[in-house]
């Protein structure tokens, strides 16, 4: 008598059900052949994405190009650079208020990226340089009110990165231009005890 082998008959039945069947099987096959396709693409895009970007930064020359590498690849270095850059163009064309918009999409956008505390300053500077034009002493002191705001709340509350020293020093010049002098020194004595802060910043 032949041995019962109930797992080589469950092969054999399954076999046979598919080979009686497999046009049921075809539409799931593609399917799930598609999606390994279009997942490996994904992937395979994700993984060049970062020298994708740092290609089409370096190619930028207009202002037009660079606002394309930074709506696309917003997600690498290359996008938050690119933002720099438009804030630095701007601010060559003593474009104040457009420079200041860079520079906070940029803050906004990729708060994680090294170039935040940067671009954080140059937001400062650009409100000190609309202070110093503007016409209306309201406007003027809202300006600098709101470079105030940005250095204490974002720079100099956590002074751990490479733009604090340059923080406190603006400080120190919007304290004397609000009429603060007293306060001003204080900022000064304070810098001053943190004069080694450069150095640390080149050595580390």
């Amino acid at each position: 008598m032949l041995k019962h082998d109930p797992v080589a008959e469950a092969i054999v039945a399954s076999v046979s059900r598919v080979r009686h069947n497999w046009r049921k099987y075809v539409p799931y096959v593609l399917l799930v052949v598609l999606v390994l396709c279009v997942a490996w693409y994904v992937y395979r895009g994700r993984a060049n994405e970062p020298l994708t970007a740092s290609a089409a930064l370096g190619n930028a020359r207009t202002a037009e190009a660079l606002e394309t590498v930074a709506r696309l690849y917003p997600n690498t270095y290359a996008g938050p650079a690119a933002l720099a850059q438009l804030g630095a163009l701007a601010l060559q064309q003593t474009n104040y208020a457009q420079a200041y918009g860079h520079f906070q999409r940029l803050v906004s956008s990729a708060p994680q990226s090294y170039l935040v505390p940067a671009a954080q300053l140059a937001m400062v500077k650009c409100r000190v340089a609309q202070a110093n034009e503007a016409l209306v002493p309201q406007d003027k002191k809202n300006y600098y009110a709101d470079a105030e705001q940005v250095l204490r709340r974002e720079l100099l509350y956590n002074r751990d990165h490479y733009a604090a020293p340059l923080a406190q020093l603006e400080l120190v010049r919007i304290l004397y231009a609000t009429g603060r002098p007293q306060e001003a020194w204080q900022e000064l004595e304070v810098w001053q005890r943190g004069a080694a802060w450069p150095m640390v910043c080149v050595k580390h």
